[in-house]
């Protein structure tokens, strides 16, 4: 069945999916948020908005989950993955896009950009979130995620983050902090996914 492919359910009982009343203000942001699948591993990513303002598809992840053209190349990148309801039952894997170009990655820091190779269908309603590049963050954000390859789940910290050293080579105090999440929590398959901002702009990646 093209439509499954056994991550179902995979995830921790604590993760919160996208369609409950937790992801009620984030209906058109959760467009944005796709799972990926890469060499046999899965990760997260964002599709993100340019200055331009054009809707080229770009694509942000961890450079963990994608660091080099080889890896970009056979990307797959699935859009909508999510539950129909509230604890509900599986989702459909059928809106995907195969490979893309790498623009921008680093081993300082955890992150990814890529272009997909091809624009999302409107059928996919895509949604290309806006970003905030402000070295501090104020009040609530969450994390929209494919925690072990389940469908969409939210988690959210009600405490601003602050800022930290991850360690692990990555360059100093060049983390956000997330000190406890008051719904949810992130897992393996969530790496690359956004942290958003009050203002629903990302702020970060995981």
């Amino acid at each position: 069945n093209k439509t499954k492919d056994g991550n179902f359910g995979q995830s921790g009982d604590c993760n919160v999916d996208i369609n409950c009343f937790e992801g009620n203000n984030w209906q058109s942001e959760k467009h944005s948020v796709c799972r990926i699948i890469t060499n046999g591993s899965l990760c997260t990513g964002t599709l993100i908005n340019n200055t331009n303002i054009d809707a080229r598809p770009f694509f942000l992840t961890a450079n963990h989950c994608i660091n080099s053209q080889s890896l970009a190349n056979e990307m797959l990148v699935v859009f909508n993955y999510e539950s129909p309801v509230c604890d509900g039952p599986d989702g459909s894997v059928e809106q995907s896009i195969s490979g893309g170009i790498m623009r921008a990655t680093t081993h300082h820091l955890d992150f990814c950009l890529v272009e997909l190779t091809e624009p999302p269908l409107p059928s996919y309603n895509p949604y290309f979130a806006g970003w905030n590049n402000s070295d501090s963050v104020e009040g609530l954000t969450t994390c929209i995620h494919h925690p072990q390859g389940d469908v969409k789940k939210i988690s959210y910290d009600a405490e601003s983050p602050t800022t930290s050293n991850y360690g692990a080579g990555y360059d100093f105090e060049s983390h956000w902090l997330i000190g406890d999440w008051e719904s949810g929590t992130t897992e393996g398959g969530s790496s690359g996914s956004p942290l958003f901002d009050n203002y629903n702009r990302i702020v970060g990646n995981l």
